[in-house]
């Protein structure tokens, strides 16, 4: 018996032997709808930003939030920043409280169906972020990075074997839900899959 808790798309078009891979399936998963992906920017910073008045978990919304979702799925929101998350977790030692600040961003973007050049548009979009904590919520951030680290949707597709990079896989709509989504039980009998 084999468990695949991998990508259903990805563990269909490459991990399964060709001599079993189901065409029907195969075309099912071509013309699926996939999720959004994300852009997640780590970073830590020399001062604590705790008292600037972001929580633990935030929601930012720019002036054109309800547009977000019709953006995402027409791969135009790397053009303007409408929502994203940004996390302040507490520090664990007392020496990090003292003296560093540690958060992250979560943006939705579009998957890599869209017409997005990441290697070229990662660093403005990153540059669009930070621009906009830095103006609105954590002054001076920019000089006060000492780590960082940025994924993409390139991460999820090649890092994470994510079918287009899809943070979420296949997207969860009425169509592609429930006994609609691909079936746990692979076309081979003793191939389970669990994402």
């Amino acid at each position: 018996m084999v468990v695949c808790n991998g990508d259903v798309a990805f563990t269909y078009r490459n991990l399964l032997p060709k001599t079993v891979r189901n065409a029907g399936m195969r075309l099912r998963l071509k013309h699926m709808h996939y999720s959004m992906s994300l852009v997640v920017i780590y970073f830590g910073t020399r001062v604590q930003y705790r008292d600037r008045g972001l929580a633990h978990h935030n929601i930012l919304l720019g002036p054109r939030y309800k547009g977000l979702l019709d953006d995402i799925s027409t791969a135009s929101i790397w053009r303007r920043i409408s929502r994203f998350t940004c996390t302040c977790p507490p520090s664990r030692t007392r020496q990090l409280r003292r003296r560093h600040g540690k958060l992250y961003v979560l943006a939705p973007v579009p998957n890599l169906a869209g017409d997005v050049d990441w290697r070229q548009m990662a660093k403005p979009f990153r540059d669009r972020i930070m621009q906009f904590l830095e103006d609105n919520y954590l002054p001076g951030l920019q000089a006060n990075l000492v780590a960082e680290h940025m994924i993409d949707p390139r991460h999820f597709r090649d890092t994470l074997n994510s079918h287009l990079g899809a943070a979420f896989s296949i997207q969860p709509k009425l169509t592609q839900s429930a006994w609609f989504r691909p079936h746990n039980r692979a076309t081979i009998t003793t191939t389970f899959i669990l994402s």
